[in-house]
Parts: C-alpha cells; sequence; structure tokens
C-alpha cells in the first residue's frame, strides 16, 4: 500500500521541478545572452555565434539521493551569413524522473528593431529509480517513458537607447506526455516576458518567467518567477549582476577567457520553508563566441547626433 501511495507522491514532485530547472534560468531578451536565444528564438536574429555548455545544480535542503535537481544545457546560435538558426538541447533529472530537449529555432527581422522567431522540441519523458513504487502500478502498464513534440514562439524589440523587450513562449500546442494512454493530461505552455533599460551607468532587467498557461492545471501568474535585476560591465573583462525576485535572491558574474571564450557563474538562493537547510542553486557555464571578439555592452544610451 506504501509503494503504491509513493508512486504519485514522487511523480508530482519530480514533475513540478521540472519546468523551472529544465532550461536555464534566463529573461527572454538578451541576443548577447546564448542562454536567452535558447528561451526565446527571436533574439537570433540579432546575434553572432554563439555555444554554451552549461550544468544546474539545486540543493533543496534535502538528501540529494532522495531528491537532486540536476540539469545540463547547450545551446548554440549560428553567424551570418546563416544568422537566425539556432540548435539546443537540455537534460533534466532529479533521479527519479529524466527529461530530455532536442530543439531547433529559427529568428528572423522583418525591421531592424524587431525580430521574430519559433522553434522546435523534441521531448522524451521518462521515470527510473523507482525503487519506492509498485511498477505493477497501472500507471506504468504503457511503460514508464513518452515522447511528444514541442512548438514554441518569439519576438524582440531594441531600440537606439538601449531598451529591449521580449516574449516567448515553450510547449504552445500543450504536448500530452502522461504515462496513463487513456487519459489526456496536456502539458502547461509555458510564457516569458521581459523589458531592460540602461539607468544611471548600470543595466535594470524586470521580468517574469515560466507563467504556465493553456492546461487545466496550469498555476498561471501563482505558479510564475518575477525577477528584478541591475548590473553590466565591471570593466571590459569582468561583468556583475544582482537579482532578486519572488523565488530568492542572487548573482551572477562572467569573466572575459583567452581565445573568445567566457566564464559564468550564478548563485541564487531560494525562499521556501527549506532555505535555511539549502545551499541554493548554483549555475556554472562555459561561452565561446568564434566569429567575433566580446563586446562590451554600452550601459548609457549613445549621445545626441550632431545637428
Amino acid at each position: 500500500m506504501m509503494r503504491g501511495a509513493a508512486a504519485p507522491i514522487l511523480l508530482t514532485i519530480a514533475v513540478s521541478a521540472v519546468s523551472a530547472q529544465e532550461l536555464p534560468s534566463v529573461l527572454p531578451i538578451d541576443a548577447d545572452e546564448v542562454r536567452a536565444i535558447a528561451v526565446n528564438p527571436a533574439l537570433a536574429a540579432f546575434s553572432g555565434e554563439y555555444l554554451e555548455i552549461g550544468a544546474h545544480e539545486s540543493f533543496l535542503g534535502i538528501t540529494s539521493s532522495t531528491l537532486g535537481l540536476t540539469a545540463g544545457f547547450a545551446p548554440y546560435a549560428f553567424s551570418a551569413p546563416l544568422r537566425g538558426p539556432s540548435l539546443r538541447t537540455s537534460h533534466f533529472s532529479s533521479h527519479r524522473l529524466d527529461r530530455t530537449r532536442f530543439g531547433a529555432g529559427y529568428g528572423f527581422a522583418p525591421l531592424p528593431w524587431l525580430a521574430l522567431g519559433a522553434s522546435v522540441d523534441l521531448i522524451d519523458l521518462g521515470y527510473s529509480n523507482l525503487d519506492l513504487v509498485d511498477l505493477d502500478d497501472p500507471l506504468f502498464a504503457d511503460g514508464r517513458s513518452r515522447t511528444g513534440i514541442g512548438i514554441g514562439a518569439g519576438a524582440a524589440l531594441r531600440g537606439n537607447s538601449g531598451f529591449t523587450a521580449g516574449a516567448s513562449i515553450e510547449d504552445l500546442n500543450l504536448p500530452d506526455l502522461s504515462l496513463d494512454r487513456n487519459r489526456s493530461a496536456p502539458s502547461a505552455a509555458r510564457l516569458h516576458t521581459a523589458v531592460a533599460f540602461p539607468l544611471a551607468g548600470t543595466r535594470v532587467a524586470l521580468g517574469a518567467r515560466d507563467i504556465e498557461i493553456g492546461s487545466p492545471g496550469a498555476r498561471g501568474l501563482s505558479g510564475a518567477a518575477f525577477e528584478l535585476g541591475f548590473g553590466g560591465w565591471l570593466n571590459p573583462w569582468a561583468g556583475a549582476r544582482a537579482f532578486g525576485g519572488n523565488r530568492g535572491i542572487g548573482f551572477e558574474g562572467k569573466v572575459v577567457l583567452p581565445f573568445g571564450m567566457e566564464f559564468r557563474y550564478r548563485a541564487e538562493q531560494p525562499f521556501s520553508d527549506l532555505s535555511s537547510f539549502s545551499y541554493g542553486s548554483h549555475q556554472i557555464a562555459l561561452v565561446g563566441l568564434s566569429d567575433r571578439p566580446i563586446r562590451v555592452p554600452r550601459m548609457r544610451p549613445p549621445p545626441p547626433p550632431p545637428p
């Protein structure tokens, strides 16, 4: 009886963590952030060539062997003359649930200040290490994994004064990855939106991630992550940014390495009943920019043209 009852509990915990952890935590506005291109395919129209390889680990105050949350990701954006296409792969593991995405996107700019994009993902969802679960449970009668297709879209704006805005949606077709083939359980679509602008020599960004919509179980704004951040380049070789929101506070930094590489690190301390037992979440990434040198973003608006 206990083994059978454990199945829905463990699977609910694992599935609830997937949306927030599967892809890197980033707002959909920065063409110079390949992680953002993985979330908003439109940004590839404004980008150069980038490859990022990273990992994300969350420590929830629970023994990692029981429920550790680990994600790896590797988005890639092409350079001119193929500017616009992008690729991405990500893998999430909770030691009970594994979810992998392989995706491709395309962004184009019908106007110099506007980009639009679309993406398609192959999604594989599987359950493993179910030692506390009765595998004869009818829930697993048709196997322990499902495969589906996710469709996404995005838009981005950029202004001459440094103002940028973006919005994207993932899984807008509400893919059904339910193990029970006799019961439909469509996944929620996830909406991300943000704006950023220069202010007093720094860059301010305000946005919301993981707004679930569309499916019967979608949490809407109640499950979203709201974030306010500020920061920029400290000098041509390093940058830092602080942020905070309803899920936690943290910082991220990046350092320019030789051969057109960047190293990035992000740490976040969550707001939860377990926060006093948690080491927070940590993300590291190595970024390669192969077609051009590192650009230092302009933190202040450009001067007006001469009369």
